[in-house]
């Protein structure tokens, strides 16, 4: 059995507020001189609906650009399996298992997602994001560093370069939902994957 560290609903009310109930609301589009107020925040709609494919089945290619909401671009990268070799099948929006932050997400399968910080008008110090894992082991990448490779909830201290914290709860038998924040310095881009896995409120602010 997974160590897990439930700090109860009270966490979870924290993540989903932390980029304000509407931020999804204010998708701009990117430019070249955009500037975003921050912090900047992926809630993967809708729009797109419910149902929406990234990754193989829909005919993309590692490195394919997907998305794209409040200057914040998201690609689909490969799956880097723990003991070698690699993976790239799909992403799917939709209401999720279990209730972690709001409404739709990102269901996860066997890819990562990388998100771009680069186009916003200023330079994010932290990024923090929203997950729900069911099993399974995932993927954390910061500014393009070797891939952390396990339970989210386990990761080192620091990736990349930069400071790791993970605070979690039980949402339900078998699931672990987390909020990870990541800080210590800029942040270019963070990938980020599982199996079974949900994210969902990734925001960056300067």
């Amino acid at each position: 059995m997974r160590t897990q560290r439930c700090l109860g609903l009270a966490m979870l009310c924290a993540a989903a507020a932390a980029c304000g109930d509407d931020a999804g609301t204010l998708t701009t589009p990117g430019g070249p001189s955009l500037s975003v107020t921050p912090p900047a925040c992926v809630e993967f709609g809708p729009p797109p609906p419910a149902g929406t494919i990234w990754g193989a089945p829909a005919g993309h290619v590692p490195g394919s650009s997907v998305h794209l909401e409040n200057g914040i671009k998201v690609l689909v990268q490969t799956f880097q399996w723990g003991g070698g070799g690699s993976a790239f099948n799909f992403a799917q929006l939709g209401p999720p298992t279990y209730a972690f932050a709001n409404g739709q997400a990102a269901g996860i399968n066997n890819i990562n997602l990388q998100f771009l910080f680069g186009n916003l008008g200023w330079i994010p110090s932290k990024v923090y994001f929203s997950y729900l894992d069911e099993g399974g082991f995932e993927n954390l990448s910061v500014n393009g560093s070797l891939y952390y490779i396990g339970d989210l909830h386990l990761a080192p201290p620091s990736v990349g370069g930069r400071n790791v914290s993970v605070s979690t709860w039980v949402p339900g038998p078998g699931a672990i939902a987390g909020w990870v924040k990541i800080d210590g310095g800029s942040i270019k881009t963070i990938t980020v994957g599982g199996q079974e896995f949900w994210i969902d409120k990734v925001c960056a602010e300067p």
